[in-house]
């Protein structure tokens, strides 16, 4: 059965925000998507607010997301700075 978590994001207003965040999440995207666990991992920018982003990270099972989301890249990944 496949696991999903969903993330809402709201960005920080300030210059070249949106490119920024739009970098990390698709460097986040081309490197979760290369797990074997990860069956999908989404990002999806709101067309009325451009601050607004949804993530859908889609696991092969529960307990692999959960290794999955304990692993130092993914720590790292959520710790960094966003704008």
């Amino acid at each position: 059965m496949v696991f999903t978590i969903i993330v809402n994001l709201y960005a920080k207003d300030g210059k070249n925000v949106e490119e920024q965040l739009r970098a990390k999440l698709a460097e986040a995207s081309q490197t979760n998507s290369k797990d074997a666990s990860v069956v999908g991992w989404h990002t999806m920018q709101s067309t009325s607010d451009p601050r607004k982003w949804t993530i859908v990270e889609r696991y092969d099972q529960e307990s692999t997301s959960r290794a999955w989301l304990s692993t130092e890249t993914t720590r790292t990944t959520r710790r960094s700075r966003v704008p």
